[in-house]
């Protein structure tokens, strides 16, 4: 073989342009990340079951998930997890070369079918269904550098206005926040509920019963098939969603039979709270929370973070006062330096080869 090229250099020539130029079109074509697809594809089943205890969430919502995952294509293992914070983690990998996309769908479809199994609670909060791995590939994080602003200041915002953004931007696989927004806590004494003959069950009843919208139609409405003679078309509103701690307060309980009126002041505080208690974060020493970002399966790490930066940078115009962002954790550095220390490898091996054929 040796003697072949020896004796007709032209060929040799030709052959090594041809396979540079199959290197340099390789350098602009392959996914760029921090670890490359070659790993099984996975897909993530998430849900919170509020204030269940580990032990409650695995009975309830975990188990009841995995016995109904059976007769998916390609699927190779589950693996699950269920906290203290009432959070259920169910991970499904898939053999190499599964169409991720078709193992969602089919998982999200056999999620919609096990969802009148779970508890209410579960489904008021939602099942989530995702693709991707646990492996963040960035983490934003929000804080207040004067300390004007809570961690639930700013977990509220990113859930309110920053979560979706950063979800619909074009190579984001998962974005999970760490904390939670705004909600209304009630902690209830057992003296004064036993004093009333209540149980907590009560408390939720009613407050399920009175915080909802009431339509009440309209006054001079059109009446169908007879003439409307009336001058004014009034829309009545009855009654609305319960907005602060008052109207929380103020939900009827009970009425007893001489007419005395329990509410919920009498048998508990109420008070704003955040959806997660017991996370709290910290950046530099400033009130501070975040959010990881996972990528979705097969895209482009530098893209992609150019991609979450840029958007970053159009919402932090509309920032409040005392509030700001950084990058507490990028992959994208490291892939950086890879790249140029591959580049300057390929320049070298180009130079060496150049110089051997060009010698002999």
């Amino acid at each position: 073989m040796a003697r072949f090229f020896i004796h007709h250099p032209i060929f040799a020539w030709v052959l090594a342009i041809v396979t540079m130029l199959f290197g340099v079109m390789a350098i602009f074509t392959l996914p760029i990340s921090q670890y490359p697809e070659v790993a099984s594809p996975s897909i993530r089943i998430y849900t919170r079951y509020a204030g269940a205890s580990p032990a409650t969430v695995d009975q309830t919502v975990t188990q009841v998930i995995e016995q109904n995952m059976t007769g998916i294509d390609n699927m190779i293992y589950m693996r699950s997890k269920s906290d203290a914070s009432g959070t259920c983690n169910i991970t499904l990998t898939f053999e190499v070369g599964t169409d991720p996309d078709v193992a969602h769908m089919q998982v999200q479809n056999k999620v919609q079918q096990v969802q009148s199994q779970l508890p209410a609670a579960v489904m008021a909060q939602g099942v989530e269904v995702s693709k991707g791995n646990d492996n963040m590939f960035m983490v934003v994080t929000l804080y207040s550098p004067d300390d004007s602003l809570l961690g639930i200041d700013l977990a509220d915002y990113i859930t309110s206005n920053i979560k979706d953004e950063i979800s619909r931007t074009p190579g984001v696989g998962t974005v999970s926040v760490f904390g939670g927004k705004y909600v209304m806590r009630i902690w209830m004494d057992p003296d004064k509920l036993a004093k009333y003959h209540l149980t907590p069950s009560d408390v939720r009843a009613a407050i399920v019963a009175q915080n909802a919208e009431v339509t009440a139609g309209q006054m001079g409405a059109n009446m169908i098939g007879g003439k409307n003679e009336q001058a004014l078309n009034v829309i009545i509103k009855a009654q609305s969603l319960l907005n602060d701690v008052d109207d929380f307060e103020n939900v009827l309980l009970k009425v007893s039979e001489n007419g005395e009126r329990v509410l919920i002041r009498d048998v508990a505080r109420v008070a704003i709270g955040t959806e997660m208690e017991g996370i709290e974060s910290f950046y530099n020493g400033h009130p501070a929370t975040g959010i990881g970002i996972t990528l979705a399966p097969g895209a482009n790490g530098l893209a992609t973070a150019e991609l979450v930066v840029n958007k970053m940078d159009q919402l932090a115009q509309y920032f409040p006062d005392g509030m700001a962002y950084e990058l507490a954790f990028d992959t994208t550095p490291p892939v950086i330096a890879s790249i140029k220390s591959v580049v300057k490898t390929l320049v070298e091996a180009i130079v060496l080869v150049f110089l051997v054929m060009l010698l002999f």
